[in-house]
């Protein structure tokens, strides 16, 4: 068990918010949801019910059922109800300051009990990362090779842009078209700073583009805050999602 040490156990739902904060908790990869009803398959979660002034504790099985674990008037017993879960997940045991509130002791012992938890909580990763790669240089995968963003030259040296969504513009005697050859001869080139007369980076075209792939990856980003496919965590989750609790 990990142990870190808890002065003050959070007693509201934005305390515990804050205490996830401060922490370093991953929240995310542990799928529990603060403040709020969130409908989707493996998480856990906490929100006040706004029609009945109720705090609810929940999870959602992998199903689809929800298994309430609290619901009531009490915010602190909810709180508390989740906290121990989340302490459960990440493999923490709590462990009270036998020190004076306030004291010198009582302040290096909280200190040195967080920084213990800490090391020992992100130790493994570190280490995973480092056998891996032996500490070298992450080598670039064979699907990342030549499809970088950026400027390539063809046959004949015709200039070739790419953008991050695929899309590819060249140059020509009219100024910038969309590209519809083939991609196996083209160079890229890495160091390359055109003339701004002719800079792909400064036309409509690139400014349309990069708008609606922002807006696309924007999309996405939310989409994945409420995605229920969490498949990347599940090795590292202790969560059993077909039980109640």
């Amino acid at each position: 068990m990990t142990e870190t040490a808890i002065t003050k156990a959070p007693e509201t739902i934005v305390e515990l918010k804050q205490y996830c904060t401060d922490n370093d908790v991953p929240v995310k990869s542990l799928r529990v949801r603060i403040g709020w009803n969130d409908p989707n398959p493996k998480c856990y979660g906490i929100y006040k019910d706004e029609e009945t002034g109720e705090f609810v504790v929940y999870k959602n099985k992998s199903d689809g059922t929800r298994f309430e674990k609290y619901r009531g008037m009490d915010e602190k017993l909810a709180v508390d109800t989740l906290f121990e879960k989340v302490n459960s997940l990440m493999g923490i045991e709590t462990v009270v300051n036998p020190y004076m509130p306030g004291t010198k002791e009582a302040e290096d012992f909280e200190k040195v009990q967080k920084f213990n938890g800490k090391v020992s909580r992100f130790a493994p990763f570190i280490a995973a990362v480092v056998f891996a790669f032996g500490g070298c240089r992450i080598p670039t995968l064979p699907f990342m090779e030549g499809k970088q963003a950026g400027y390539y030259l063809g046959r004949n040296d015709a200039l070739v842009y790419r953008m991050p969504t695929g899309d590819m513009y060249t140059l020509n005697e009219d100024g910038w078209d969309r590209y519809y050859g083939l991609e196996a001869g083209l160079k890229y080139q890495d160091d390359y700073e055109p003339d701004p007369s002719v800079d792909f980076t400064r036309t409509w075209f690139y400014e349309h583009e990069m708008e609606k792939y922002r807006e696309e990856q924007a999309r996405r980003a939310e989409q994945d805050d409420y995605d229920d496919d969490w498949d990347s965590y599940d090795s590292g989750s202790s969560s059993d999602w077909d039980s109640d609790w």
